[in-house]
């Protein structure tokens, strides 16, 4: 319990210096604001086609959070400048930083050739690997982001063995992992810290789960004790929400609700077949 809470402790003074979270909008100039060169739903299309790769070749969706804190934090840095402004580049980057965090994150690595593919040959496998440097370079090379899971892993140690048992712990983790996969990428969460994105999807799995109301608080406590945050804060709030309401959609959409079953991994890093829909989109717009 002590090394789970000196580790919480280090990822949240990471999570608020090195890999902290911030908005890059305001750094594009107003002319260029005015044109939306480079916005938030570009964002969001790069991360819908981020998940639909990992998921397509089996990749974890923690991926997908990682991937979006390198292409976010890379677009705070003078290296990001020009992708700020230019879809084009912002597309490249954004394809080049799920590269970098499958490589990083994964047991299998995606071959260039293969992203240069998955682009539709907007890009060539030598684009991708010179933003890949630039990407680096721009992020420093601080590459470990403490993720959402990752908090939440380490908060289930918290939970005294005896008082919960086996079943009920893995259906905390299941509930709680699956509005954290839900939710990666979305809007509202944009600047949400990790762990109180973490703290908020566990809050609402205690309160769906038949534990005892005893037990459910104490729980909370612990977790918000660890954390230094407040569970009653109209912030942990407003991420609880976010997520019951992007549960509560998903109810509507089946696919959303079932992982996928095919394993479409060949020889390493490599898809049976493209995902339906490439990132070129976002040039269109």
């Amino acid at each position: 319990m002590d090394q789970s809470l000196d580790t919480i402790a280090s990822m949240r003074f990471q999570e608020s210096s090195a890999y902290v979270k911030a908005d890059w909008m305001p750094m594009i100039p107003l002319h260029l604001q005015s044109a939306a060169i480079v916005d938030m739903d570009c964002r969001t299309k790069m991360c819908a086609w981020f998940v639909q790769v990992v998921d397509f070749c089996k990749f974890r969706r923690e991926t997908v959070e990682i991937a979006l804190s390198y292409l976010d934090r890379f677009l705070l840095s003078p290296q990001g400048a020009d992708a700020r402004v230019d879809r084009s580049l912002y597309q490249l980057a954004s394809m080049t930083a799920l590269y970098t965090a499958v490589k990083i994150h994964e047991a299998e690595a995606m071959d260039p050739n293969l992203v240069s593919k998955l682009s539709r040959g907007a890009y060539a496998p030598y684009e991708i690997e010179e933003m890949e440097r630039i990407l680096l370079t721009g992020l420093q090379w601080r590459v470990n982001p403490p993720t959402t899971m990752s908090f939440v892993r380490e908060l289930m140690n918290l939970i005294p063995q005896e008082a919960m048992d086996l079943e009920t712990r893995n259906a905390l983790l299941d509930v709680t992992k699956f509005q954290i996969e839900l939710t990666v990428g979305r809007v509202e969460l944009f600047l949400a810290p990790a762990s109180l994105v973490a703290l908020a999807a566990l809050q609402n799995s205690l309160s769906s789960l038949p534990i005892d109301d005893q037990l459910s608080d104490y729980i909370s406590y612990v977790f918000s004790n660890a954390l230094q945050w407040n569970s009653s804060d109209a912030a942990v709030m407003s991420v609880q929400d976010v997520m019951f309401e992007a549960v509560t959609q998903s109810s509507n959409d089946p696919a959303i609700l079932r992982p996928c079953e095919r394993n479409h991994l060949t020889n390493k890093g490599e898809c049976r077949s493209p995902p339906d829909q490439s990132p070129r989109s976002i040039s269109a717009i």
